[in-house]
């Protein structure tokens, strides 16, 4: 699934002309002992392999008198995590965290040296690999300024 989802991103970068931003990151977290709240370690060990997307697709852009842009986009992200527990108690212990997300992005000018940036968003945040056992206790709202 991940190599789908990164394989129709760079696709669809490189057919469709557009000015959008993309960017792709992954990284590896090495493996770590667990502590419990008294500092002790548990004998429980774990590392993760963490791959991430997204990008924000211009809608409508429009330059002021002072050559500063409002503008509309729509902003799409995901992440995949995959991780390596042994030893750990059960409700600890996950193997995979996935999650997408979808806002709305608006930036406009406050004045000629500041602008106000707007987000309005909704995502997926799973414990499980498959989007087929998402529900809408996976939903939830995102926003800012």
């Amino acid at each position: 699934m991940k190599y789908l989802m990164i394989s129709i991103l760079l696709f669809v970068g490189t057919i469709v002309q557009v000015n959008a931003q993309v960017f792709i990151k992954a990284e590896h977290i090495g493996t770590s002992s667990f502590r419990d709240k008294n500092n002790e370690k548990t004998g429980g060990e774990g590392s993760a392999m963490v791959i991430r997307g997204g990008g924000r697709i211009p809608i409508s852009m429009k330059m002021n008198e002072d050559n500063r842009p409002t503008a509309w986009a729509i902003g799409l992200g995901g992440g995949y995590t995959k991780l390596t527990n042994e030893n750990l108690e059960s409700y600890f212990s996950l193997d995979e965290i996935l999650n997408a997300q979808i806002s709305l992005i608006h930036l406009r000018p406050l004045n000629k040296k500041w602008s106000m940036l707007f987000s309005l968003g909704a995502g997926i945040y799973t414990d499980r690999g498959n989007f087929s056992n998402v529900s809408l206790k996976n939903v939830m709202g995102q926003g800012g300024a």
